[in-house]
This record gives C-alpha cells, structure tokens and sequence, in this order.
C-alpha cells in the first residue's frame, strides 16, 4: 500500500528502509501534534 502526499516524490527504497527513511523525513525538531502521530500510526500500520 501507498499513502500519497501532496508535493511529494515517490522514491524507490527497500521495504525494510522504509521505517527508517519515514524517520528521516519526519521532522524531529518539534513535538508532533496529535494528529501528525495518528497519521505516522497509519502509514506505518500501511506498511505492514
């Protein structure tokens, strides 16, 4: 399954990088609301 976000490349990685790349990605500087860790919940549970 993908999730498609707007203003956003696909990129090709390999299945097991893809949590470690949404890391990545995520922004680590600030606290992430409620909504933000609901939505990281769902696209992790996605990639199962």
């Amino acid at each position: 399954k993908r999730v498609q976000l707007n203003e956003m490349r696909w990129v090709p990685i390999a299945e097991e990088d893809a949590v470690s790349e949404m890391w990545l990605v995520w922004p680590k500087h600030h606290e992430q609301s409620p909504a933000a860790r609901n939505f990281r919940i769902h696209l992790l549970n996605a990639l199962r």
